[in-house]
């Protein structure tokens, strides 16, 4: 024990309480429960084991020994209760810890290492509901300050951070939309934890939210073994089953040219993933439905609703090529080619890593392409007509009428795109003066020879 090497001196001491005639090498056992008379230098053992497994972070197994020698009576020293409490905080149960230190100090109120214990204990307390009252609310900056805090406690303590407080981290990336770190996170976690329910279902719920739905199943299922009665685990199997369902009826459809079809799917599956911010806005797996509806949309030709949904895809995932792709595009269909040639670098940047080399030859023609678009346009004046939807010959009864329609269809209070707004009113100006608008019309053909 003085020496450091308290695995080697919990298996000693577990040799002298079984007293094996195997080799104290051979695997034991370090249950308490076949005991049942046991005289005080064997209960003595106990507590000395418990001493030793807390400091090999075995704390169940360390508290199970502090209580079989309290069960028959033996009085514990102040030390010994000081690893007792150490052992409830390191799995997590502050509260336990804090009404077990409170025997150390009525043993010895002026025990310095009890003192300094119940005092980072109450500080602990304190950050934890913090941390869940920030959490309630939706605050996640305070959250992260009420974690930290937290996190200081326990460094201080030069302990293992509990498996709650682990999670505490994950879901804390998963609020901050840190997907690399959660999934790398509960990765290693689960490494660490393989049996823990809580670790196995928060790692089910990243790589559903990270698109992966087929693995979330494979870890339900296995946690679901482990808790087969629990209704949130049920409920959220049940979610994973629908959405992956869901968007592979969408995808058939939208393979068959069924735009509409699949938009609908797209949309319900939408719906159950959500938009919760515990669960970052829903993630890559929203932003990848959001393109797909955007893609749809784009098919059919509704332009300022693809629009709409390819921002609100950008917004949950801005570094992903094929939303940027689409978002091209849709400029393109709107002759928005300035923005056009930016969504579409955009995505070349975005997509050296993420398209295969045929993706990539594709997306540098289309990027040329709506390059040579931009600066053909950037010589000749704008189609006003075309803006407003009108033949040249309009009527000015047509161009009011025109406006109105286009005006409220681009609106940014409406959810239309400014830039199109923009270009609806410029054209209007023009339009609805005769003067200015004979000026147009001769510039325009000039400019068309």
């Amino acid at each position: 024990m003085k020496s450091g090497k308290y695995d080697r001196a919990a298996v000693l001491l577990t040799n002298a309480i079984c007293e094996p005639t195997a080799s104290d090498m051979a695997p034991l056992s370090y249950s308490s429960k076949r005991f049942e008379a046991i005289d005080s230098s064997t209960l003595a053992l106990f507590t000395s084991r418990g001493v030793a497994l807390a400091q090999s972070h075995d704390f169940n197994a360390a508290i199970a020994d502090f209580n079989t020698a309290i069960s028959k009576g033996l009085s514990l020293t102040s030390e010994e209760i000081l690893w007792m409490a150490r052992s409830h905080l390191y799995l997590g149960s502050t509260a336990s810890a804090l009404f077990i230190i409170e025997d150390v100090l009525r043993l010895d109120p002026q025990n310095e290492d009890a003192r300094a214990l119940r005092k980072r204990l109450m500080a602990l307390e304190v950050h934890i509901q913090s941390y869940q009252k920030a959490q309630s609310c939706a605050n996640w900056r305070a959250a992260r300050t009420a974690y930290q805090s937290c996190l200081t406690i326990f460094a201080e303590e030069n302990g293992p951070l509990p498996v709650q407080f682990r999670c505490w981290g994950i879901e804390l990336q998963l609020a901050e939309c840190d997907w690399e770190k959660a999934v790398s996170g509960t990765e290693y976690l689960l490494s660490k934890e393989p049996e823990a329910v809580q670790v196995i279902t928060l790692r089910a719920v990243v790589l559903l939210l990270v698109g992966n739905c087929s693995e979330a199943l494979l870890h339900l299922a296995v946690v679901l073994r482990l808790d087969p009665d629990n209704k949130n685990l049920l409920a959220l199997r049940t979610r994973c089953k629908d959405i992956k369902q869901l968007q592979e009826e969408g995808e058939t459809l939208g393979l068959g040219g069924k735009w509409s079809e699949a938009i609908r799917k797209w949309n319900e599956a939408l719906t159950l993933v959500g938009e919760k911010g515990t669960e970052g806005g829903g993630g890559p797996l929203r932003a990848k439905l959001l393109h797909r509806i955007a893609n749809g949309q784009l098919k059919l030709g509704q332009l300022s609703d693809g629009l709409r949904t390819i921002d609100s895809a950008l917004k949950l995932d801005q570094v992903s090529p094929r939303a940027h792709i689409v978002r091209g595009r849709l400029h393109l269909a709107l002759r928005l080619y300035d923005l056009a040639v930016d969504d579409l670098k955009a995505a070349v940047q975005y997509g050296i890593s993420k398209l295969n080399q045929d993706e990539l030859a594709e997306l540098q023609a289309e990027l040329a392409s709506a390059t040579r678009k931009a600066a053909a346009e950037r010589g000749r004046p704008p189609n006003y007509y075309s803006v407003l939807g009108l033949p040249r010959r309009c009527t000015a009864s047509d161009i009011r009428k025109a406006y109105t329609t286009q005006a409220l269809k681009h609106h940014p209070d409406k959810g239309g795109m400014e830039e199109m707004f923009k270009r609806v009113f410029e054209a209007y100006s023009v339009l609805k003066d005769p003067k200015a608008r004979r000026s147009y019309d001769a510039t325009l053909s000039a400019s068309h020879g």
